[in-house]
């Protein structure tokens, strides 16, 4: 009775680590004691680049892998000329800021490249393209879609952040897993009282 007690406990705790963690691998960005987080810009040397797999406004994104776990990764890599480089900075800060919030993609490390070049690090999502996906979504599918898209919004509307971008490219869906991922926080803002 006592070991069922005692492995329940840890279990716990581990559960409760990896909810502070969001869901982390074990490398990059980590909170602080309090919870908070603090960029520190890391070496590109540790990722592998791949295929190229799109790009916007603000950046290419590649798929990419962390050389020491061989684990998949998204590598954006950021266009900074000397106006954007503060909207590279609002990025990641917003990202922090909801950073365990559910159907939003993981900012796993910040990086820069031998010339200064900021890349950062997100989960890869195996996507299926959404023109794909329309001819075979069903009801069900779509308002299950729908939900976590509004679950996504609604946590980062309670920490005070609007995404101003929504629109289809920018929800990743893995439909095989049924995981959704609201992604480019770029031209995000912060909710002001009042306002």
């Amino acid at each position: 009775m006592a070991k069922k007690a005692e492995l329940r406990s840890k279990a716990k705790a581990r559960r409760r680590k990896s909810r502070l963690r969001g869901g982390r691998p074990p490398w990059g960005l980590r909170p602080n004691d309090d919870g908070a987080f603090t960029v520190h810009w890391g070496s590109l040397a540790k990722y592998r680049f791949g295929e190229h797999l799109g790009s916007g406004s603000y950046g290419e994104v590649f798929l990419g892998w962390h050389k020491a776990s061989g684990v998949p990764v998204a590598l954006k890599e950021m266009r900074e000329e000397e106006d954007e480089r503060n909207r590279t900075r609002k990025e990641i800060n917003t990202l922090l800021r909801i950073h365990d919030g559910p159907n939003i993609v993981r900012l796993y490390d910040t990086v820069r490249d031998r010339e200064g070049v900021a890349h950062l690090v997100f989960e890869h999502v195996d996507e299926n393209r959404w023109q794909s996906l329309y001819c075979v979504l069903s009801d069900t599918d779509i308002r299950t879609y729908m939900y976590k898209l509004f679950l996504a919004l609604a946590y980062a509307h309670d920490a005070g952040v609007v995404h101003r971008d929504i629109k289809p490219a920018n929800v990743l869906i893995d439909h095989g897993r049924r995981k959704v991922r609201l992604i480019d926080w770029g031209c995000a803002g912060l909710l002001r009282p009042g306002k």
